[in-house]
């Protein structure tokens, strides 16, 4: 007995000594995001060269993608529509009756709409049309809410998606100080009678009826203020805008042409290559989801969002996605159920983005550290990539170039935590990857 406790004692003397010079060479487990919980977050980093895993936590755990999904969407467009395809927005004859023919495109603004009416108007005949119909049959109707959140909010982030879209389905109110008054522009003919002169600058939008109205305080140090809100029905808003640049108060109705459409004049979008730089660079909802709609119309049938998601996830199982690390019903990512692994977001990165000629353009659409896009305020460094960010949900996922080239995904779901308080995280996060890269 005495044998074995002397024995023992040797052990725990051995152990003592082993710790007391050793210990502190035994690297301790630290998480890279001190400020969450380990259950909180989940992030991969691995060499864009070689593939091999540097540093990673939760990385085949499902998390919300929130936003960073639109890079799964922009690659789907570009492989499904082409960087160079447009979208174009049609003027038809019927008789007396003058068509707006939409073609879906997300793209279309204010400047768009005055070149179309001056088309219309330099051809002549203006007199002749009796009646003007919107067709924005293309889609399904707007007001199906397929894989979206249901918000009730009238920001200009949770538009509508229409067959007609005009700037992006927000209607901007310029409101103006004259003689100490406020006034509204001529177009949103907003009413402005719950508007104050004030030191502070506060203004919010609402809907009464169909009526917009500004509510709030309007800042006396300044001569105008412009604020956004979301169209209530985005193909009226479209039309009524265009009867307004035309001049001609006609009466305006639904109603689709068919294939019978004689042309009069047109409009072409931008290529969608820019198209989708706007989309990532500024985290537009209302592209990807008519960029889905738009590939599901190629059949012939109106583009829903349902079966247009349903080809975007089948197209990512065909480009290697396991689907067992995707739960997709959004393809702009406003929805929490949308899931992912930041390890297969990462693959996807690797395997179907970097040194791909035909995924150059997605690479260009991503927001650069410190220069522009959803990443402009952060402080300024090698990385380009995409946020994402939706009640709680913080993501990021892109490219660091250094002395060692980084891909990295990272995903935070902490309900506790604000906007601020979460962006602040995600930014530490990129900044970390230069020491990272060394």
């Amino acid at each position: 007995m005495n044998d074995i406790i002397i024995e023992m004692f040797k052990i725990v003397i051995f152990l003592f000594f082993y710790v007391s010079c050793f210990g502190n060479k035994v690297p301790k487990r630290t998480h890279i995001l001190n400020d969450l919980k380990p259950s909180e977050y989940s992030y991969i980093i691995q060499d864009a060269d070689s593939g091999e895993i540097i540093k990673s936590h939760n990385e085949t755990k499902l998390f919300p993608t929130a936003s960073t999904v639109k890079i799964l969407t922009a690659q789907f467009a570009l492989e499904k529509l082409g960087v160079d395809y447009k979208f174009k927005t049609k003027l038809c004859q019927k008789g007396s009756d003058l068509y707006i023919v939409g073609s879906g495109d997300p793209s279309f603004v204010i400047e768009n709409l005055y070149l179309l009416a001056h088309k219309l108007k330099i051809r002549g005949g203006l007199e002749k049309f009796k009646k003007i119909y919107y067709d924005d049959s293309i889609f399904e109707s707007f007001s199906i809410k397929t894989g979206r959140k249901k918000l009730s909010t009238t920001r200009a982030y949770n538009a509508h998606v229409s067959g007609l879209n005009l700037n992006y389905n927000s209607i901007p109110v310029h409101l103006f100080k004259v003689n100490n008054k406020i006034k509204s522009d001529n177009i949103s003919n907003a009413n402005v009678s719950k508007v104050t002169l004030s030191s502070v600058e506060n203004i919010g939008l609402r809907y009464d009826g169909n009526k917009i109205v500004a509510y709030g305080n309007f800042p006396s140090s300044k001569s105008e203020h412009i604020e956004y809100i979301k169209a209530k029905d985005p193909s009226m808003n479209f039309a009524e805008t265009f009867n307004k640049i035309l001049g001609v108060n006609l009466p305006i109705s639904s109603g689709s042409i068919g294939k019978n459409c004689t042309e009069v004049v047109s409009v072409e979008s931008r290529p969608v290559g820019d198209i989708i730089k706007l989309m990532n660079k500024f985290s537009n909802n209302l592209i990807a989801e008519a960029l889905v709609k738009k590939i599901d119309s190629e059949g012939g049938s109106s583009g829903k969002l349902g079966s247009g998601v349903d080809k975007l996830r089948k197209y990512l199982f065909n480009r290697g996605f396991d689907p067992k690390s995707l739960e997709l019903v959004s393809p702009s990512g406003l929805n929490p159920t949308n899931k992912a692994s930041a390890r297969a977001l990462n693959n996807f990165l690797l395997n179907n983005v970097k040194n791909r000629i035909d995924s150059f353009t997605l690479l260009a659409s991503m927001p650069i550290a410190g220069v522009d896009g959803t990443l402009r305020k952060i402080k300024k460094s090698n990385f380009l990539g995409k946020t994402g960010y939706i009640n709680g949900v913080a993501s990021i996922a892109g490219f660091y170039k250094g002395s060692r080239n980084l891909v990295t995904t990272l995903f935070i779901n902490s309900n506790n935590k604000s906007y601020s308080t979460l962006n602040s995280i995600r930014s530490k996060y990129i900044q970390k990857l230069k020491s990272i890269s060394n």
